[in-house]
């Protein structure tokens, strides 16, 4: 083979080589091209779902405290009005039954003292029919507490239950039975007295 031809040969092997090159140049930017274009749309795609699901909420929202009202004839130009609605509050009733009312006698049959508070109770008022706090509509004062020389009205059986407890607790009703209650009836402790005597014969 003469040169010019070998050099024929080699001037067409580089132009084809040149154009396999711009080729796969041109593929590759092709492919850049169409990824990028992929993920632009994907993110759309994403962004215009979010954008959806948001108005819904939004408008799901919206329609809890609204109304939408066709008017019927179209009244005002506008076929359509909103009106708000306020929310509708059930409340569920429930039928209490309730406790039986506790005699005086089972309030104070409740008590650590109960048969020493239930003689005073019977010597101080008749067991309450001689309850002046009770008589006036004041309270009740069947047990005769006082202070200061006055009787004390409570504003409930149960109150004055435990007072007359308390108190009698705080004279030594548990060591010394007699001395509690002529200091509870006459305020001088004293090893016997006349209410002591008639608390023995109820």
């Amino acid at each position: 083979m003469n040169r010019t031809i070998l050099h024929k040969m080699d001037v067409g092997t580089t132009k084809i080589e040149k154009k396999i090159d711009e080729q796969k140049q041109k593929a590759k930017r092709l492919v850049r091209k169409a990824s990028k274009s992929f993920w632009n749309k994907f993110v759309l795609i994403i962004l215009a779902l979010a954008t959806v699901i948001y108005l819904i909420t939004k408008f799901n929202n919206w329609s809890v405290k609204h109304e939408i009202i066709w008017q019927s004839p179209i009244i005002l130009r506008v076929p359509v009005y909103i009106k708000e609605v306020k929310p509708v509050i059930k409340i569920k009733t429930v039928e209490v039954t309730p406790a039986p009312k506790k005699t005086e006698k089972e309030i104070i049959d409740g008590t650590k003292h109960a048969e020493v508070l239930w003689k005073i109770y019977g010597l101080e008022s008749t067991w309450g029919k001689n309850d002046g706090c009770r008589a006036n509509g004041e309270g009740f004062a069947g047990f005769g507490v006082m202070y200061e020389g006055k009787v004390i009205c409570y504003p409930t059986f149960e109150k004055a239950v435990e007072r007359a407890e308390h108190w009698l607790v705080q004279l030594g009703v548990d060591k010394d039975l007699a001395s509690a209650l002529c200091t509870w009836n006459t305020g001088v402790k004293q090893p016997n007295c006349k209410y002591y005597q008639s608390y023995l014969s109820l």
